[in-house]
């Protein structure tokens, strides 16, 4: 596989992540399709940074399963254990444009939740809640 071709999988699996999100946000109550999509979007992650890996060295395939070790409960710890104002402090936003406060503090809790998307995704789709 190229890398203009691995760059454009990169590519859609960010836009089909941005479609999940955008669908979780608004439609939660949905636990069965969340969980098989949650499932399907960790799959596909994994493989693409298994391949990622795979390109940069064959070794470095055995480090997947540590990767997603750490990942996971970042991604669990960061959208369950933080508050706003705690997430707001993870993020350091600056734009050339002038935004109020509480709108600039929703736009990085959305970008952390956007960020850690597909782990979290798959947690909270199979927690018991």
């Amino acid at each position: 596989m190229t890398e203009e071709k691995f760059t454009s999988l990169i590519f859609l699996y960010a836009l089909v992540n941005f479609i999940l999100f955008i669908l979780y946000r608004f439609t939660q109550r949905f636990k069965i399709v969340h969980r098989f999509l949650s499932l399907i979007d960790n799959l596909i992650f994994s493989l693409l940074l298994g391949y990622g890996f795979y390109r940069a060295n064959r070794l470095f395939v055995l480090l997947v399963p540590s990767v997603l070790l750490i990942v996971y409960p970042i991604a669990w710890g960061l959208n369950r254990e933080l508050s706003d104002e705690e997430l707001d402090s993870v993020v350091i936003l600056k734009l050339p444009f002038p935004i109020k406060q509480e709108n600039r503090i929703k736009l990085k809790i959305v970008f952390i939740h956007f960020a850690t998307f597909p782990f979290y995704y798959l947690l909270d789709s199979w927690s018991a809640r």
